[in-house]
């Protein structure tokens, strides 16, 4: 997991967001979390990389976090 502080992101609904790179603008991971006491600029959000994903998929089911997701979608 990665955590941000600072982002205007930080905030209530941001769950299920992506995580962009801003150097190179690719997706790093899912946000599951915002701290929500004070001001947007001391909160902080909290994502899974998609590195962490695939571990615990590949762990759980023996596949790729890609492959198991097409096999839910076909």
């Amino acid at each position: 997991a990665v955590a941000f502080t600072g982002d205007a992101a930080a905030q209530k609904g941001s769950s299920g967001g992506v995580v962009i790179n801003p150097a190179n603008k690719e997706a790093l991971g899912i946000i599951f979390g915002v701290s929500d006491i004070g001001p947007i600029g001391d909160r902080t959000l909290y994502a899974l990389t998609y590195e962490r994903i695939n571990t615990i998929v590949m762990n759980e089911f023996g596949t790729s976090f890609l492959d198991y997701v097409a096999g839910i979608v076909h």
